[in-house]
């Protein structure tokens, strides 16, 4: 497993975790693996981060093997709370959650389709987040998870997405 990331920090925990960890900015450093070098490449809540995330999903497509899958989490700015606080006439960025301040872009389940489909990908899995904090027993996260499902540009918190190249 080979990390990136841009905090030296975050990358001396990975390295114990990964056998080779790279620090910089993923969307300007040069990616030193060939084509098809990689089974999977996983973005998990960094597409929200990049100045251009269409770009950088380009740019990592062709690392990815034939069959190969690219797997990434982002938070869903329609989610019910959002919207509600919208409605009341509050957005806040904060420090932690979907409007993080470190956020320079916010998908919608759409604006994510279109996005990975610009990018070269072919959604084949999707699902979702719907933590229920407080009041999370199993019982009610399998449940809100079940709504998330089914509405999840509503309900779901985070999407959860794989996609191989077109």
């Amino acid at each position: 497993m080979i990390g990136i990331d841009t905090d030296e920090q975050a990358a001396a925990e990975a390295r114990a975790v990964c056998e080779q960890v790279l620090v910089g900015d993923v969307e300007t450093m040069e990616l030193p693996f060939p084509d098809e070098s990689f089974d999977v490449v996983l973005c998990g809540d960094l597409i929200e981060h990049l100045r251009n995330p269409e770009r950088f999903l380009s740019r990592v497509r062709p690392l990815l093997r034939p069959g190969g899958r690219l797997v990434l989490t982002t938070p869903n700015v329609a989610n019910w709370a959002m919207r509600i606080g919208l409605l009341a006439g509050r957005w806040r960025y904060t420090d932690r959650g979907i409007l993080d301040r470190t956020h320079a872009h916010l998908f919608t389940k759409k604006t994510l389709e279109q996005t990975l489909e610009r990018a070269g990908y072919r959604i084949v899995g999707f699902d979702v987040t719907a933590p229920v904090p407080v009041i999370g027993t199993p019982t009610v996260e399998r449940a809100v998870h079940a709504l998330a499902r089914l509405r999840p540009s509503l309900v779901a918190y985070q999407f959860v997405v794989a996609a191989t190249p077109r």
